[in-house]
């Protein structure tokens, strides 16, 4: 590769080391994301921003994907959809997640299923099903914690830590679903005649290994292999303690995970289209 004449002096670049430093980086990675999904019938919005209140400036997402439901389009005047917000990891080491969340009578169940309905108040909420309860996280797949593995500097151990881009990921998450759910309770939707009933999902998706730290009835610790995980990511929204609930996916395992998600979606269109049907008659 050739240098500009105001790079002159500085070393040149092989193809191969530029391209090693973009796939290091997560660019390929996320390339790799919106083709899939795109390929896969998604609609994929790269690049997405959401305020950070705390400094007042946009911050990116790096992907907003939702799956392009036909049965939704032909049936007027309602809709049944989730919003998958994004963050690409490139985690050439293992990301483990720690501590299984088990129930208290403090646990934020409220803020588990984050979603809107319009018209408010609305008619059908309770009369299509076991939805709510179907968008709960997964009993044996909720954690608390989560580490990142890295190499210490000029030494070949490893060591667990807290690493800042991935905790800058999770808020990023949870500021976007919670900025997109005060836009909707912000709008005039009181005499909205469109029926739709939202979600928002927000997924960490890693390039490399996602693990569970578990402990045996003797009190001995294990590591589990998973292609999905969730972490209860608590933070604070103007002032206030919030939680949001974040899928960790492994890259092979989003589409699936995704797909899945919309198959139920679909069915629970079915459900509000045909009670409309018979509210309007």
């Amino acid at each position: 590769m050739t240098n500009s004449p105001e790079n002159k002096g500085l070393p040149k670049l092989t193809q191969s080391e530029i391209l090693e430093c973009l796939t290091r980086s997560g660019y390929v990675l996320e390339s790799r994301l919106i083709q899939s999904l795109s390929n896969d019938g998604f609609f994929v919005e790269p690049n997405q921003v959401t305020l950070d209140p705390r400094t007042g400036k946009s911050r990116e997402i790096d992907l907003i994907a939702e799956y392009y439901n036909r049965e939704a389009a032909s049936a007027p005047g309602s809709c049944v959809k989730t919003f998958f917000p994004i963050e690409a990891v490139n985690n050439p080491f293992p990301f483990v997640l720690l501590s299984r969340r088990i129930w208290t009578p403090q646990s934020p169940t409220d803020s588990y299923v984050q979603y809107v309905t319009t018209p408010k108040p609305n008619s059908f909420e309770d009369q299509i099903g076991d939805w709510y309860e179907e968008k709960q996280p997964v009993a044996d797949k909720l954690f608390s914690q989560y580490c990142g593995i890295t190499r210490k500097k000029s030494s070949k151990d490893f060591m667990a830590y807290h690493p800042d881009d991935i905790y800058t990921s999770f808020l990023k998450l949870a500021e976007y679903v919670a900025n997109e759910l005060r836009y909707w309770e912000s709008r005039n939707i009181e005499n909205d005649k469109y029926w739709r009933l939202f979600f928002w999902r927000p997924c960490l998706v890693l390039s490399g290994d996602l693990l569970a730290l578990e402990t045996d009835t003797n009190g001995e610790l294990g590591l589990t292999e998973l292609d999905f995980g969730q972490l209860e990511f608590n933070w604070h929204s103007e002032e206030f303690p919030a939680t949001t609930v974040i899928d960790v996916i492994r890259e092979e395992y989003l589409l699936n995970h995704l797909k899945n998600i919309a198959i139920r979606d679909e069915d629970t269109q079915r459900a509000l289209h045909q009670f409309r049907e018979k509210y309007r008659h």
